[in-house]
């Protein structure tokens, strides 16, 4: 089988990209795969020395030399060249969010093209779409982010569509009942051990370490975090908290918080880390980890996946893909929790050595016998196989 394999790589900056890097060595075992990105780009040395890279107009030049098109699509500005291909080029969506209402707001509105905005809402909803739409431009209303996925035109252009939980699975069967759809797990890599992981970070072996890795956004309620933290450490002085990511540009300024609170000693922000060796280091370092999301875009998140298979206790919110995590894999909260539950659930788990082992096993030992990647791979190629033959 000849694939055409389109999809945010590094260098960019994207947890798609990271994923892709991960799931090509497993895909090409079984396939000839090529990747096909944006004029000018060129993926890392890694990738470029593995794999056959041809720019999209070389793409169209030889498109029937391939068996299929797979696109890997998400909610961000990266996969805007993707969903343009798709409408011409129809092939199998790995539907990363089941949201992709900002990333098609970036690619429109907010880049200065309100009428082509207009024209998906119209497409997905209809006049009242439409209509929502100009309510937005007059000021009238916000950006409808969380309550219209605008994901029906890509759907409609797909032969069939990959996502990787339950939750995703019903939400595109509930609008497009007889489009194939494949519930693929996410895979993930099982680090090796890493107990001198906090002397090569140069992090103190006798503090009691929070965590929160990905990209920071509004959803992942850093200001409640924060403050449920400023609890615990009202109680464990020697407690710290670990930022792991990148902020979001947008993102409200959490430090006039953090001075607030007092934690200026205590809340240390990395930025995105180089590489994933050093990513899963701080993991490796972590005692407790906070991995809140809501609302939900009906992501599946990498970063507590890798997280999980670090061993590490995470607290999270019990909503969308959350939900699916079974019992004694982390702590679930539910989506109105508030500050004090978050702390007290922080407290919970510093308290107890004992069940933060237990939760961080079980955690482990759930992503090994479930997210492996060899099984991911050979799940693609399946149902690839099945759309294609009918």
């Amino acid at each position: 089988m000849r694939i055409a394999y389109f999809s945010p790589l590094p260098p960019q900056r994207s947890g798609i990209s990271d994923y892709s890097a991960e799931l090509l060595p497993y895909l090409a075992q079984r396939a000839e795969v090529e990747l096909i990105v944006e004029d000018g780009f060129q993926p890392d040395a890694a990738l470029g020395s593995a794999f056959p890279v041809r720019s999209l107009t070389e793409f169209e030049r030889r498109w029937r030399r391939y068996d299929v098109c797979l696109y890997q699509v998400g909610n961000s500005i990266l996969h805007a060249f993707i969903y343009k291909t798709l409408a011409s080029y129809p092939g199998i969506t790995v539907l990363h969010e089941v949201f992709l209402h900002h990333g098609i707001a970036d690619s429109t509105a907010w880049r200065g093209d309100f009428a082509g905005y207009v024209r998906e809402m119209g497409y997905s909803y209809g006049m009242e779409g439409v209509r929502i739409a100009w309510a937005v431009r007059r000021g009238e209303r916000p950006y409808p982010l969380f309550t219209h996925p605008l994901n029906e035109r890509v759907l409609d252009l797909s032969l069939g569509v990959i996502v990787h939980s339950a939750y995703a699975r019903d939400h595109v069967l509930a609008r497009r009942p007889h489009l194939p759809v494949a519930h693929i797990a996410h895979g993930v890599t099982l680090p090796p051990p890493m107990p001198d992981g906090r002397a090569r970070l140069g992090l103190p072996e006798e503090a009691l370490i929070v965590g929160s890795f990905g990209l920071v956004t509004p959803e992942k309620q850093m200001g409640l975090a924060l403050r449920a933290f400023a609890h615990l450490r009202a109680r464990r002085p020697e407690a710290m908290y670990l930022v792991v990511g990148e902020v979001l540009a947008s993102h409200p300024p959490l430090m006039p918080l953090i001075a607030e609170l007092g934690l200026q000693e205590s809340v240390h922000f990395t930025g995105r880390v180089p590489d994933l060796v050093t990513f899963m280091a701080y993991i490796a370092a972590t005692d407790i980890a906070i991995n809140l999301r809501y609302p939900t875009v009906g992501e599946t998140s990498g970063s507590l996946l890798r997280v999980m298979a670090g061993g590490v206790p995470a607290i999270v919110t019990d909503a969308g893909w959350y939900q699916e995590l079974p019992e004694g894999t982390c702590l679930k909260l539910p989506p109105e929790a508030d500050e004090a539950a978050l702390a007290a659930a922080l407290q919970t788990l510093a308290d107890d050595v004992n069940r933060r082992q237990q939760i961080g096993a079980t955690a482990r030992e759930y992503i090994a016998q479930t997210h492996r990647w060899e099984d991911a791979a050979n799940a693609y190629l399946a149902f690839i196989r099945d759309v294609l033959t009918g």
